[in-house]
């Protein structure tokens, strides 16, 4: 005990405890990727036609919705899909991309804002899909919730509890959207979803494997004072039964408020801790939602176009798929190169700020 005892102080001192936490925690790396979008699709003139034809407000003017979103097109599900229907088509190709089959994936986690019912877990329902033995679990933060579940896989494997983990997506925020607004302010309020769009997405989490895609960190940050900034009210015990609260609400005033206010210091801050620069990253994929929030993020972080990638144009805001999409896209495509330094940046309801570090 006296051999230990005196070596305790220097133990104790952070950057010997920051030492000794790297020397035996494992890196993990992203080794699968996979993505699903329905085949059905709307412009932002046949979005406007069905607010024609199914709403008592009429009174707007034509091309608002692009206007506002910047969104040309998005992507909604068939009445039969589900979100684990869909996020099982994309885990299959992630899976594959792995070069893995599924008794090799030893946990699930269903991160997504969507699910299929509350009891039991979307996460069953995927691993019914895929025919697993695997223990599941689902995480649900808004927009925030795949990077929660890179988060939560992450310490999981570097604490050496699973080796290959299985996080995927389906969101499908498109049926929550409200088509029926009876006056201005109801259709001003539904205004930013009609940009929505869904999609599938998963990764397959591992042990840091060579020429792959390495999680550098992941740092959080939540501001109570915007907790009803982006809301759907309905399923919880505060409203179990009203059916009008089954539809999303924004105040994108206040969301704007917030990342103008807090995300340029948030991400500084993460950044200098694990010795990181704006200028020293490649390509920045952030949770874009509107034609206004692009030309926030780009005049908050003063960042060339060419730099970010996103595909809210495209496809829409597809909630916590959207910045996991437009990364597997961008490994797809194999933007990468050595070295290369990837950041996901997002702000989702309440609001909550992320920021992943992704280092090829």
């Amino acid at each position: 005990m006296l051999g230990y005892g005196l070596f305790l102080p220097e133990l104790l001192e952070k950057k010997s405890m920051e030492k000794i936490r790297k020397l035996f925690q494992k890196s993990v790396s992203i080794i699968g990727i996979g993505t699903y979008v329905p085949t059905s699709s709307f412009t932002s003139d046949d979005i406007e036609e069905r607010i024609h034809s199914q709403s008592q407000y009429h009174d707007f003017q034509k091309g608002i919705v692009y206007d506002i979103s910047g969104t040309y097109t998005r992507h909604f599900v068939a009445p039969d899909e589900q979100a684990s229907t869909v996020a099982i088509y994309a885990s299959k190709k992630a899976i594959e991309s792995a070069r893995l089959n599924i008794n090799d994936i030893d946990c699930i986690i269903f991160a997504s804002a969507s699910q299929d019912i509350i009891e039991p877990a979307t996460a069953n329902m995927v691993q019914l899909g895929l025919w697993s033995t695997a223990p599941v679990m689902d995480i649900k933060n808004a927009c925030n919730s795949f990077l929660n579940g890179i988060q939560v896989a992450s310490s999981m494997i570097q604490s050496w509890q699973y080796k290959n983990i299985l996080v995927c997506s389906w969101e499908t925020p498109s049926r929550a959207i409200k088509w029926n607004t009876k006056d201005r302010k109801e259709f001003k309020d539904a205004l930013a979803w009609y940009s929505l769009g869904d999609a599938g997405v998963a990764m397959i989490l591992s042990e840091k494997k060579k020429n792959m895609p390495t999680v550098v960190f992941t740092e959080f940050y939540s501001k109570w004072e915007y907790c009803y900034t982006s809301t759907i009210l309905w399923w919880g015990s505060l409203y179990p039964r009203d059916a009008e609260k089954n539809y999303f609400l924004s105040d994108s005033k206040a969301l704007s408020e917030a990342f103008w206010l807090h995300a340029k210091e948030f991400c500084l801050v993460s950044l200098h801790k694990y010795g990181w620069k704006i200028s020293s990253i490649q390509y920045f994929f952030p949770h874009i939602v509107s034609r206004y929030s692009a030309n926030i993020f780009r005049d908050v972080f003063s960042i060339a176009h060419h730099h970010i990638i996103n595909y809210n144009s495209t496809h829409g805001n597809m909630a916590s798929c959207s910045i996991p999409y437009a990364l597997v896209r961008a490994i797809e495509e194999k933007k990468f190169a050595p070295w290369q330094r990837w950041l996901m940046i997002w702000l989702g309801a309440w609001a909550s700020f992320w920021v992943v570090g992704i280092q090829f």
